[in-house]
This record gives C-alpha cells, structure tokens and sequence, in this order.
C-alpha cells in the first residue's frame, strides 16, 4: 500500500479545525436542562424516559471511544523534523 505525500501548514490545520461543527451530545444536553437540587447529581433525571438515558449513556460513551481511537492514531503519526536556522538556539 502506497500512501501519497503530502504536506500540511500549521495555518492549514487550523483552518480546518476551525470549520469543524460542535457535536450535540444528548447526555450533555440532559445535563444542562436538569439542575441539581442538592449536591451534583441533576436532581430532575428521575422524569427522563430511561430509553433516552440508555441512548445518552451508548453515545457518550462511543463518543469517548471515538475520540480515544482518534487521539492514538495522532499519537501515533510519525514525527516531522523541523528544519530551521535559529542561531540564538545554541546559547
């Protein structure tokens, strides 16, 4: 398998991650309409179907999965030597 060379700027990446959309999360949307009565544990859960608790619960966790799988494969990308000239480096 052949992978194609190409090259990215730090600008580029950035703008890139910059037109990324927000992921709507059902279990952090739960969280923020329910406001705790006593402690941190949202106080109104108990009028939420447990349908939807189990569907908030499945995605969260898959989206914390995701982005763990995501984070290794970064973590695993070779490294870019850096090629400047900084004469102040030495001292």
């Amino acid at each position: 398998m052949k992978i194609a060379s190409t090259t990215l700027s730090s600008g580029t990446l950035r703008s890139c991650l910059e037109q990324l959309q927000s992921v709507e999360l059902l279990g952090l949307t739960l969280l923020a309409q329910s406001q705790p009565t006593t402690g941190w544990f949202p106080g109104r859960l108990s009028s939420i179907e447990p349908e939807t608790l189990v569907q908030a619960t499945v995605q969260l966790i898959d989206y914390g999965e995701r982005c763990r799988d995501a984070a290794e494969r970064l973590g695993a990308l070779r490294a870019v030597p850096l090629e400047l000239n900084i004469p102040e480096f030495g001292l």
